[in-house]
């Protein structure tokens, strides 16, 4: 069945752009967190500061990946946990349940 649809429904294009739109965006969110992983390594396994997205920029090497297509006009088009600036990976409880970036 297409998404949101009814079963053998083919989706129109808008929801087809809809949802290249959406994982494009989650996309570049994966892409993001592995250069954030990859700035905490490098700087004694603490997360990036409020100066994240030039920070992050250094690995991701793309500013692309800041821009999101459903959200077009903002950049970036992602933000950064505020409770997760410049600290520590080991202070992070439960890292599997905790958002690092967001749209």
């Amino acid at each position: 069945a297409a998404r949101g649809g009814e079963p053998g429904q083919v989706p129109g294009p808008a929801q087809v752009e809809a949802e290249a739109q959406e994982q494009t965006c989650v996309s570049n969110l994966k892409q993001l967190a592995m250069a954030a992983q990859q700035y905490a390594r490098d700087h004694d396994e603490t997360l990036m500061t409020a100066n994240w997205v030039d920070e992050v920029m250094v690995y991701a090497k793309n500013e692309a990946l800041l821009r999101c297509p459903s959200v077009p006009g903002a950049f970036p088009a992602y933000a950064m946990n505020e409770r997760l600036v410049g600290i520590s990976l080991a202070a992070v409880t439960n890292p599997h349940q905790v958002v690092l970036l967001f749209e």
